[in-house]
């Protein structure tokens, strides 16, 4: 008999699979690829992060975050600034002009939420969430998991 957390690891990593081919769907015909919403969205929840704690914490190599990032500037909804402490570094920001565009955002994130939850109860939700929540602690090392602006 198979030992079933080999299959729970397997069907974690296959459903994040499935999650982002199901938003990239979504998505399709915008003008951003999955990889930019991506950019928006974590420049969002950490206003102010340079750009190589960014392409940490997304797992990219730095020159190809650059080049989503020189993309998503030159369509005005990300700004780099320069680091008042490091002048080679610089940080990244969301423009106002990209308030609309981070709604559309969760307005199809909302969507692939739905699609992925269906059936389930706010309950199953979230013991699930506090479950992956424990798996992700017991797996990460200490500042992983949220990096501050000042990485």
């Amino acid at each position: 008999m198979q030992n079933p957390l080999r299959n729970v690891s397997f069907l974690i990593g296959d459903t994040a699979r499935l999650l982002r081919r199901r938003f990239e769907q979504k998505a399709k015909g915008h003008s951003l690829s999955r990889a930019q919403w991506q950019v928006l969205a974590s420049v969002q929840r950490y206003p102010g992060i340079q750009q190589n704690a960014l392409a940490d914490f997304m797992e990219m190599k730095p020159i190809t975050l650059v080049r989503l990032i020189d993309k998503l500037e030159e369509a005005g909804l990300i700004e780099r600034r320069v680091d008042k402490s490091d002048r080679r570094a610089r940080r990244l920001y969301l423009t106002e002009d990209s308030a609309p565009t981070m709604v559309e955002l969760h307005r199809l994130a909302d969507e692939m939420r739905a699609d992925a939850f269906a059936g389930l109860s706010e309950a199953d939700q979230a013991q699930l969430a506090e479950l992956l929540l424990k798996i992700r602690n017991n797996l990460s090392t200490p500042g992983e998991l949220d990096p501050k602006p000042g990485c």
